[in-house]
This record gives C-alpha cells, sequence and structure tokens, in this order.
C-alpha cells in the first residue's frame, strides 16, 4: 500500500541536495496496520535519504497501543522503531527531529511507514527527507 502523498525520487545531479516532504493524513491514508510507501528511488543512482523532522499536524491517536516504524522495505526499522502513536509523543504541533542514521535507496527499493498492532484512529503528520546523490557523500 502506498501513502496518498508517496513520492518518487531519482537521478540528482551530484553535488544537489532535494529536501522532500510526504504527508500522512488519516483523511487520506485510513490509518490501518500497514505498511505504507513513502518514498521510491525510481532513478539509475543509488541515493542517500536522511530523515531530518517528523510535524505533527494534527494528533495522531489509537484506539489500542499503535507503534509506528519507518525504514527501508516493508518492516523497516532504519529510520524510526515503535514510536508510540498512544502515549502523547505525537501530539499537534510537535516537531520529532531526526537523529537518525542515513539509509542508500538503490533503483527499485522504498522508505516505509509501518502501523502496527493497533490501527490509528486520527492524525496527520509531514515527514521532511533531505535526499541526495550517493557519490555527494557529506
Amino acid at each position: 500500500m502506498a501513502l496518498a502523498n508517496k513520492k518518487n525520487i531519482g537521478n540528482i545531479q551530484n553535488g544537489k541536495k532535494e529536501i522532500i516532504s510526504v504527508e500522512y493524513d488519516f483523511a487520506n491514508d485510513t490509518g490501518d496496520i500497514d505498511d505504507y510507501d513513502v518514498l521510491e528511488n525510481i532513478g539509475d543512482n543509488d541515493m542517500i535519504v536522511e530523515l531530518l523532522e517528523i510535524h505533527v499536524e494534527t494528533a495522531v491517536t489509537s484506539g489500542g497501543a499503535a507503534n509506528l516504524d519507518l525504514g527501508v522495505g516493508d518492516g523497516g526499522v532504519e529510520i524510526l522503531s515503535d514510536e508510540d502513536a498512544t502515549t502523547g509523543q505525537m501530539t499537534a504541533d510537535l516537531i520529532l527531529l531526526s537523529a537518525t542514521p542515513k539509509v542508500v535507496l538503490t533503483n527499485g527499493d522504498k522508505i516505509v511507514f509501518g502501523i502496527e498492532t493497533a490501527a490509528l484512529t486520527a492524525g496527520k503528520f509531514h515527514m521532511v527527507f533531505e535526499v541526495r546523490n550517493t557519490q555527494f557523500n557529506t
């Protein structure tokens, strides 16, 4: 499954960076327990992807104990692992700053947002990524 706002990336020139924002919105993305495609590398070059921040626009809630993951491919946790959406960590106007490692996406690889354990019942947030060619690795 893919987020309604899923983005494709690829073939960024050496020395160039792109800032890409992808939105999760309960009104468009259901909140069902699943893995949702966020970014996909459709280019010929490997891309370095780094999460800069998650900005919560409206509180993320769940009727149960939903955990959120973000990483490479289904079940990936390289960027975010088991973020608890039910303990106030995803409240409105909160900005979660990333201190995560960079990940490399080859052609066809995807960054995937996973909802685990319980479905979400509300929420809207933006994931902001920096993307660059692997040949510009600084």
